[in-house]
């Protein structure tokens, strides 16, 4: 049966008393698959339709929240790696056996490649846009 189902017309729903559904992996999964009409929080799982506008939110800012944090903590990573690999000339390869670095330098290869422009051209160019890094701003404080 959907969470969704579950949860329409009983407010908020402790994660124990929905186990006999899923262990608490599945359930986050099942909110995950919600569409956004399950909302999570402290006091288990709602329905959107039986929750208050702040609890809506609060849902919100807490997710946004996390989601910066795992976007920072996957930059440190990258950083981490790439002082790693700098610092003991480490060869990281992909299953397949072609070295890390040389497929990260071709690609960058590659994008300077297509950045060279036509020198007439010049005053035409238009800068490439770069996707937006979430901020702090962006996640919301709970």
């Amino acid at each position: 049966m959907k969470l969704t189902t579950l949860l329409t017309g009983k407010g908020w729903v402790r994660a124990a008393s929905l186990k006999k559904s899923g262990n608490d992996r599945q359930l986050r999964n099942a909110a995950q698959r919600s569409g956004g009409w399950v909302i999570s929080g402290n006091r288990g799982y709602c329905h959107i339709n039986e929750s208050s506008l702040d609890d809506v939110l609060h849902s919100i800012k807490r997710l946004r929240s996390q989601a910066y944090a795992m976007w920072r903590r996957a930059k440190e990573q990258e950083v981490a790696l790439w002082e790693s690999v700098h610092s003991q000339q480490m060869v990281l390869k992909f299953p397949d056996g072609m070295p890390l670095i040389s497929a990260i330098d071709a690609k960058t290869r590659a994008e300077k490649e297509a950045r060279v422009v036509d020198q007439s051209d010049v005053g035409s160019v238009a800068a490439q846009p770069t996707p937006a890094e979430p901020t702090p701003a962006d996640a919301g404080h709970c």
